[in-house]
C-alpha cells in the first residue's frame, strides 16, 4: 500500500468532484420552481392586503372602529354582491336581446 484517503485515485477524483459546486438540473428545476412559488406568494399576500386595506380604510373613514373579523365578513358581502351584480346584468342583457 503507498496511498490512502486523498492521496488515492479515487480520493483525488472525489475531493474534485466536491470542490466543483455543480448544480444538477433536477436542482435548478427545484429552485425554479421554489422562486415562482415564492413570487406567486409575495403576490397573493399584496393582493389581500390591498384589498383589505382598502375596505378597512373605507371603514375607518366612515368613522366605525373595524375588527379583522368584521373586515373579513364585509369583504365576503362585498364579493357576493359583486357576483349578484354581474348576474342581474346578464340577465337585462339577455332580456334586451330577446
Amino acid at each position: 500500500m503507498y496511498a490512502t484517503g486523498q492521496n488515492t485515485y479515487f480520493g483525488k477524483t472525489a475531493q474534485l468532484v466536491q470542490e466543483a459546486h455543480t448544480v444538477s438540473h433536477f436542482q435548478q428545476a427545484v429552485l425554479k420552481i421554489g422562486n415562482y412559488l415564492i413570487i406567486l406568494a409575495v403576490l397573493v399576500f399584496l393582493v389581500v392586503v390591498a384589498n383589505f386595506g382598502r375596505l378597512w380604510l373605507t371603514a375607518y373613514s366612515a368613522g366605525a372602529r373595524v375588527s379583522w373579523r368584521e373586515l373579513v365578513g364585509m369583504w365576503l358581502r362585498q364579493r357576493k354582491l359583486s357576483a349578484e351584480i354581474a348576474r342581474l346584468e346578464e340577465e337585462l342583457k339577455k332580456a334586451a336581446a330577446e
